[in-house]
């Protein structure tokens, strides 16, 4: 992931889904973003929030 995409999602409280694929133009929603999300809520780095 490019380092101004993890300043960018890190500087935020919150953030869609929706708004990481505008972020990330050039990944896969399946195949790129959602393990990296998968291992980031597994170790508890972000919390998912249903509804938002």
């Amino acid at each position: 992931m490019p380092e101004k995409f993890i300043e960018n999602l890190f500087s935020r409280e919150t953030f869609t889904g929706k708004k990481v694929i505008n972020l990330l133009p050039d990944y896969d929603w399946e195949i790129d973003i959602m393990p990296m999300f998968s291992k980031l809520v597994n170790e508890r780095v972000i919390f998912v929030e249903p509804g938002v």
